[in-house]
């Protein structure tokens, strides 16, 4: 979401090149920011890692805060759907299953050795 998110923001950004402000820019290195933690911390998560968890956890929550912000900044409250996908890997990260699956690849790895 968050790629989807910074690959429109720069469109739009070159686009309307005129109205290019501080304000978009920040915008952009905050969300394009947010993309490579998301991706870091989904990739580790996928090799079972606890930064990886923790990674995705913390960057959910940035993710709806910004949403329920830009809900906040324009008055748009549809734009509420972008925290579904969000939210969903906010609750599924932070679930005990996912602590369990990641706690088992380290047992069974200390077993083998």
């Amino acid at each position: 979401m968050c790629a989807v998110g910074t690959f429109s923001g720069a469109t739009f950004a070159y686009d309307n090149r005129k109205y290019w402000s501080g304000e978009m820019a920040l915008t952009l290195g905050l969300v394009g920011g947010a993309a490579i933690l998301y991706v870091l911390g989904a990739v580790l998560l996928i090799f079972r890692t606890t930064v990886g968890r923790v990674l995705v956890i913390i960057d959910s929550v940035l993710g709806v805060i910004y949403v329920v912000a830009m809900v906040d900044h324009t008055g748009k409250s549809a734009l509420l759907i972008l925290a579904t996908p969000v939210l969903i890997a906010l609750v599924l990260a932070a679930m005990k299953p996912t602590g369990r699956w990641i706690a088992a690849k380290r047992t069974v790895h200390n077993r083998r050795m």
